[in-house]
């Protein structure tokens, strides 16, 4: 017992040092839960019943209300991340840190995803993306910056650490994360031009 005590807390450091441990209910035992990496058909992820492009792009629920078909897959495959974006994209969507149909915050579920796989970069990724949103830029560039250690070379993750480089005010960085996605095949405008808006662009 001592020695899986003692492994436990290590996982609890590791996963908390980019971000602060929210006061989340217990999770309680994930043994024998999905990883999304390892999926092999929708029906085992939850998806086949409760995940489809209705709830997925967050125009009505499928079985119940779309909080609740977001979550039925979560319980399952906790770091679900098309589930986990859709519940993020809700949760700001209503302005509600816990939606309709969900018993816990939308940053419980996000932060018990990288509990259970801290070296899904994805999630880290999505869950870095909706502190942002919410401006909690800080602890956003710290879980991004994790997830670039475990997915360098990401054109999504790049970009969106370009964006929160320009929240904090290091121009330099931004830019270069900028240029850097579009050379990845990310080249969205919205970086670039927040940068020649406040002067700070350079080809």
């Amino acid at each position: 017992m001592r020695i899986l005590a003692g492994i436990v807390l290590l996982l609890g450091c590791w996963v908390s040092h980019a971000v602060a441990a929210p006061d989340c209910p217990d999770f309680g035992s994930m043994s024998g839960l999905l990883d999304y990496r390892k999926r092999t058909t929708a029906r085992s992820t939850g998806e086949y019943y409760h995940f489809n492009s209705d709830v997925e792009t967050l125009r009505k629920g499928q079985s119940a209300l779309l909080g609740s078909d977001i979550v039925f897959v979560l319980r399952m495959t906790p770091n679900h991340a098309r589930a986990l974006n859709a519940l993020s994209r809700l949760s700001l969507r209503e302005k509600s840190p816990r939606p309709e149909g969900t018993e816990m915050r939308t940053e419980c579920w996000l932060y018990r995803a990288i509990v259970f796989q801290p070296d899904d970069g994805t999630a880290k990724m999505i869950y870095g993306n909706y502190l942002a949103r919410l401006g909690r830029t800080q602890e956003a560039f710290d879980l991004l910056k994790d997830a670039e250690q475990l997915m360098p070379g990401d054109g999504n993750l790049t970009y969106n650490l370009g964006l929160v480089y320009f929240d904090l005010r290091d121009y330099e960085q931004a830019r270069a994360y900028a240029k850097r996605a579009a050379e990845l095949g990310f080249p969205l405008p919205g970086l670039r031009q927040k940068l020649v808006k406040a002067g700070q662009w350079r080809e």
